[in-house]
């Protein structure tokens, strides 16, 4: 009986072994959690639950598979706050950062959970900061939450996300411009053209003649006598 038990508890922590394992491994590999860095280059990073890089990769640069290939295993199963800082040395030695007051670096972040981006976008805005100011970079640190529609073409075409989300947002600002112009031009149409109808259909159609003048008769002449004469009589 004991060794029945002892053979249960054994199959049981096997079975349990197995599990935790197998949990572990789809944690560990599911992403939950992604890092754009965009300047002249871009390179996307991303993590797991643990805040593990899984996935590095050089976004844009299609025939340099050695350079991706490097880039992946120098980061990856990094905490996300030390590989960061070597992603942007790696940005740096790339030339994606000529030392110019101009030069940017967007950081974009996108998170399973909404609440968590917006701290972790801070996080890593700071840090990068910091580590720039430390090792003489020039550059402009920026921070940006990426939508779900921007993360799924990021993480299944291989391009930038944060550009995409800019030029989605430019390309939206641009519709809803012309949208309202058309808007404008609709209304003043509705209001200017029906007032142009009416007055060009309510016109009067003009016949144009020739009025001669009149004849100065004789009779005219005795009137005007007559006016003078009866001028005469009252003055007097």
């Amino acid at each position: 009986m004991i060794k029945n038990k002892n053979k249960i508890v054994s199959l049981l922590a096997v079975a349990l072994t197995t599990v935790i394992l197998v949990l572990s491994v789809y944690f560990w590999n599911k992403p939950v959690k992604y890092v754009g860095l965009d300047g002249q280059s871009s390179i996307g990073l991303t993590l797991n639950v643990f805040n593990r890089i899984i996935r590095a990769e050089s976004i844009g640069n299609e025939t340099d598979i050695i350079f991706i290939e490097g880039l992946n295993k120098q980061l990856k199963n990094k905490d996300i706050n030390e590989g960061i800082l070597s992603a942007i040395d790696v940005m740096e030695q790339s030339v994606s950062f000529n030392h110019k007051t101009d030069d940017v670096l967007i950081i974009s972040v996108w998170t399973s959970v909404n609440k968590d981006a917006e701290k972790m976008k801070v996080q890593l805005q700071n840090i990068v900061s910091i580590y720039a100011e430390q090792i003489g970079y020039s550059v402009d640190v920026q921070g940006m939450i990426l939508t779900d529609e921007s993360y799924e073409i990021a993480f299944n075409s291989g391009i930038s996300s944060a550009r995409y989300q800019i030029l989605e947002r430019i390309k939206a600002e641009l519709d809803k411009q012309i949208a309202m112009e058309k808007a404008n031009t609709k209304e003043l149409e509705s209001v200017v053209a029906p007032r142009n109808n009416y007055v060009v259909e309510s016109q009067p159609i003009v016949k144009y003649v020739t009025i001669t003048s009149p004849e100065i008769t004789d009779d005219d002449d005795d009137d005007d006598d007559d006016d003078e004469h009866y001028d005469e009589q009252d003055d007097d």
